[in-house]
């Protein structure tokens, strides 16, 4: 996790403005998560199945995400739930595709 909060961070801290902030957020995300889909599952999937720290550590990872991007905490948690079901449906490596949609997701809070 501290890895792809790194690489969140480093994308949004070269935007100005709260959507190039998200964009630049979510491509982070969905690019990292691409390129190693067993650790995609393990973060968005798996991490749910481990009970309340589970739980409590996917609310931390969803509440460092708004933070930095600027985007609300339900929006994030939704976001995180649609990337984990393109992951538990075998579509992790073409996670950058989805983008745009989650981009809506996350510009309507």
């Amino acid at each position: 996790m501290a890895r792809l909060l790194e690489e969140v961070d480093r994308a949004c801290g070269e935007q100005v403005g709260k959507g190039a902030k998200l964009r630049a957020g979510a491509r982070a995300v969905l690019a990292l998560l691409a390129a190693d889909p067993p650790t995609a599952r393990l973060l968005t999937v798996e991490v749910l199945a481990l009970g309340p720290a589970g739980a409590e550590r996917n609310d931390e990872a969803i509440a460092a995400f708004a933070e930095r991007s600027g985007a609300a905490w339900p929006a994030v948690a939704g976001a995180a739930m649609l990337i984990g079901k393109r992951v538990m449906a075998g579509e992790a490596a073409r996670l950058p595709e989805f983008e745009d949609e989650l981009l809506e997701l996350l510009s309507q809070a």
